[in-house]
């Protein structure tokens, strides 16, 4: 999963002043699925005050089909020689102006407190691939967030703004949508929009940090639904922060919450229900059997320059539960890792698994070794999705550094 590579990426020191450009290239061999691969790789990064660009691409050999074309097949998938992109800015004031933008492959990306787009990944079907955008801008006291799975040909996109209306108190708007979510009758799909209205309360005294939060939700012909949430952390040791975040859902018989969730893109095409039927998410809803008390809860810590982790679960009616969990570690002792994962559980059995996995190993002489492993899906040429492993060891050298 390429979003993975993507924030291990973000991770890198960033240069303060001057422009830094270093190349890279590596040579991996592994598996896709039941063949065995190998893989070359170039990358140019390039950083400097308040921005990093890294391009570049893989060509991956597998052993019976040779030269993997279906990586490269989609005006979307050649955009992703840009594999990431961010740019920063501010006036430096406290209730000033501010702008943040990254490019990429989407990982774990919500808008607002997640109650329309929450956890979404884009990265799951290995034969399309997405060049994502997500960004954040203030002035004074408003906000706005803008998600987008694919600046190419985009299909989910959302936008949030928030205005404070006392100190502490924040009022919210957010719209998004799947212009094109598949049923079982139109595999092309059918446009789902969602709106929301939502209200933030925001405390800290110290080293703690607490908010209170509710939003109503809308989805547009379908049904309507109500999240009350509380979130708050702590300093725990110095710089150690301890978070935890909880939330009642409740909705109406064909409301599913956050819509667009960490295993949307195999969702959106196959699901299984309460009933064990299988259909595609909007199915799910237009048959509905979803109303209900569902949670939500999250478990966070953050260890600056150590690592950050998450752990969530969602209880959701009528369908299966997802759980959630996400590791990630700058670099330390030459050392960098990563894990995403994401799984549809219900009391006996999985219904979707996806799974990325990435370490870097610096060596003497600009050397460096990186490990990959990843269950993702990918079509079956029946309309069907199925699992697929792909593990990958790589040996590569970087210049510039």
């Amino acid at each position: 999963m390429r979003a993975l590579a993507v924030l291990l990426a973000l991770l890198a020191p960033a240069t303060a002043g001057a422009q830094e450009v270093t190349g890279s290239g590596s040579l991996g061999a592994g598996i896709f699925g039941p063949q065995a691969e190998t893989s070359a790789e170039v990358g140019i990064d390039v950083s400097g005050s308040g921005y990093a660009l890294g391009i570049g691409g893989r060509a991956r050999f597998l052993a019976s089909d040779g030269f993997r074309g279906e990586d490269w097949d989609e005006l979307s998938e050649q955009a992703r020689v840009i594999r990431y992109g961010t740019v920063t800015w501010s006036d430096g004031e406290p209730d000033g102006n501010a702008v943040s933008a990254a490019l990429g492959e989407l990982g774990g990306v919500s808008l607002g407190h997640g109650s329309i787009i929450d956890g979404y990944a884009s990265g799951l079907d290995v034969d399309h691939g997405h060049l994502g955008a997500q960004a954040r801008a203030q002035s004074g006291r408003v906000s706005g967030e803008l998600v987008l799975d694919d600046l190419v040909a985009p299909r989910i996109g959302g936008v949030r703004v928030a205005a404070e209306a006392e100190e502490d108190l924040l009022l919210g708007v957010s719209v998004a949508g799947d212009r094109a979510a598949p049923t079982m009758d139109d595999p092309d799909g059918d446009a789902v929009a969602a709106a929301a209205v939502d209200g933030e309360l925001r405390g800290e005294d110290g080293s703690t940090r607490g908010a209170l939060y509710a939003d109503a939700v809308g989805v547009a012909g379908l049904g309507a639904g109500l999240h009350v949430g509380g979130s708050g952390s702590a300093l725990i040791g110095g710089e150690v922060r301890l978070g935890a975040r909880g939330e009642l859902r409740a909705g109406s018989r064909h409301y599913m919450p956050g819509w667009v969730g960490p295993l949307y893109e195999i969702e959106r095409r196959q699901m299984i229900d309460a009933s064990g039927m299988a259909a595609g998410e909007l199915d799910s809803a237009e048959t509905g059997g979803l109303a209900g008390i569902g949670a939500a809860g999250a478990l966070t810590v953050e260890a600056p320059s150590v690592a950050t982790g998450e752990i969530g679960y969602a209880a959701r009616r009528g369908v299966a539960d997802v759980v959630t969990g996400r590791v990630l570690a700058p670099f330390h002792q030459h050392a960098q890792v990563g894990l995403w994962t994401a799984a549809a559980v219900r009391a006996s059995s999985v219904d979707a698994l996806a799974l990325a996995a990435e370490a870097r190993l610096r060596l003497p002489d600009r050397m460096f070794l990186r490990a990959d492993a990843a269950r993702l899906v990918r079509d079956d040429d029946g309309g069907l999705l199925r699992p697929v492993w792909l593990i990958e060891l790589a040996f590569g050298a970087s210049l510039g550094e």
